[in-house]
């Protein structure tokens, strides 16, 4: 059985693993043609598809952030805003992810979709995970969705450092969900948190479905944030507690 592709679209969410394990080879099928297709115009052509630099330090030095928005329409979130979140979520790598692994890979892949006019920004890496992080330093947690949920609270497993900023991803989901109205995705090996609007699920993914690694999907609208300063303070409690969760 041959699947067309041609009319169907992928949103970074989906799709950027799927480019990562792709990414230096030459993908070809017979029955996928089209994807892969799609798939090497996105690896040879598209240059909101990257591979993060390996420290942050690297970063500076290639001034890949600034390089990086230039490819972007800064109407979703706003310049200044959107230049945080993109921050916060490489930072969230270089912080947490690595942690050791002197071989892990991180990527980020953004889209525009036309039709529902929505900024995508996905950034993944194959690191230790969250839950993986808190075994090594130690930290109790039930199940990976509290491990979730501490890592977006006041919880943090960096210690005092010239780099600290507080708490990236809570910064990430004040920006995007309360000044955007925007979403988030964020897996990390069995746990899951999507948030949309006022509501927001936590899922916890079966063995077929473990995720080796973190990924972090945010979609802004095309609309500025405002009182930046204000949001990105940590002056408000967790407001997505860990009260159920679904199996999947």
């Amino acid at each position: 059985m041959k699947l067309d592709f041609k009319n169907l679209k992928f949103n970074p969410a989906t799709i950027l693993p799927l480019l990562c394990a792709c990414n230096g080879f030459n993908p070809k099928s017979e029955n996928f043609s089209d994807l892969c297709t799609h798939l090497r115009e996105i690896m040879d052509k598209n240059q909101l598809f990257s591979k993060l630099p390996d420290s942050r330090e690297d970063s500076d030095d290639l001034d890949f952030l600034t390089n990086y928005m230039m490819n972007l329409e800064h109407n979703y979130g706003g310049y200044f805003a959107m230049r945080i979140i993109i921050s916060e979520l490489a930072n969230n790598v270089y912080d947490h992810s690595r942690n050791g692994n002197g071989d892990l890979q991180s990527y980020i892949f953004s889209n525009l979709d036309e039709e529902t006019n929505k900024l995508d920004i996905c950034v993944v890496d194959d690191g230790v995970s969250i839950p993986g992080l808190f075994e090594i330093s130690n930290v109790d947690f039930d199940n990976d969705c509290h491990a979730i949920e501490k890592a977006i609270g006041m919880f943090s497993t960096i210690p005092n450092s010239q780099f600290e900023r507080g708490n990236g991803l809570w910064t990430i989901i004040r920006l995007v969900v309360e000044g955007n109205g925007g979403e988030l995705l964020l897996i990390s090996r069995a746990g899951c948190l999507h948030i949309f609007g006022e509501n927001y699920r936590y899922y916890l993914l079966s063995d077929e479905h473990i995720f080796n690694g973190t990924l972090v999907c945010v979609r802004l609208n095309d609309y500025e944030v405002q009182n930046i300063y204000d949001l990105i303070e940590f002056n408000k409690p967790n407001s997505y507690k860990l009260e159920n969760f679904y199996d999947y």
